[in-house]
């Protein structure tokens, strides 16, 4: 619970700054209206306001705004299909990956063919980091039967595939599981 609060103090100072709003006014209106004093001490309001922001932090990270929500379900109900977006680190995660690449299947990460802010360059810096002739092995590998476009390129592949073309590559020959 320590971990979130520090990973999103901003969110839970503005929390308990409105929760020191929502007490404050009923007890000002109080005072206001029957000009007489509220008997709560400094200390115990600071202290109720925390525990109300802190809760209406969970309230809003859950609920309202949802930063603290872990994935997201989309329905499709004409297809009765549901689509999960997960916030997380998709190179944490075992298993299969399907990431988008360039119509050249290029290795190269220089900013120019593929840029290493790119989910494809990404990959590659992080699974292949002194290897991407390995992965443009495997990749070659799995595309020998897909029938390019063969275009020069000062640099790069000259093979050009269609749009939704698939291959495949693994690390160190193993299947993700």
């Amino acid at each position: 619970m320590l971990k979130t609060l520090k990973a999103h103090w901003v969110p839970v100072i503005r929390s308990v700054l409105i929760a020191m709003g929502l007490l404050w006014l009923p007890i000002e209106a109080f005072e206001g209206l029957s000009n007489t004093d509220a008997n709560l001490p400094f200390g115990c309001f600071m202290a109720l306001s925390v525990i109300v922001g802190i809760g209406f932090y969970f309230y809003d990270g859950r609920y309202l705004t949802g930063f603290l929500k872990k994935r997201v379900e989309i329905k499709n109900h004409g297809l009765d299909t549901k689509v999960f977006i997960e916030f997380a680190d998709l190179l944490a995660k075992k298993g299969w990956k399907a990431v988008g690449v360039n119509d050249f299947f290029d290795s190269i990460v220089d900013e120019d063919l593929v840029s290493s802010k790119s989910l494809h360059g990404h990959i590659i810096k992080s699974f292949w980091p002194d290897n991407r002739k390995e992965w443009q092995k495997q990749i070659n590998a799995s595309l020998k039967d897909e029938k390019p476009i063969n275009e020069k390129r000062a640099k790069g592949n000259d093979r050009r595939f269609p749009i939704g073309t698939t291959a495949c590559a693994t690390l160190d020959g193993l299947v993700p599981v």
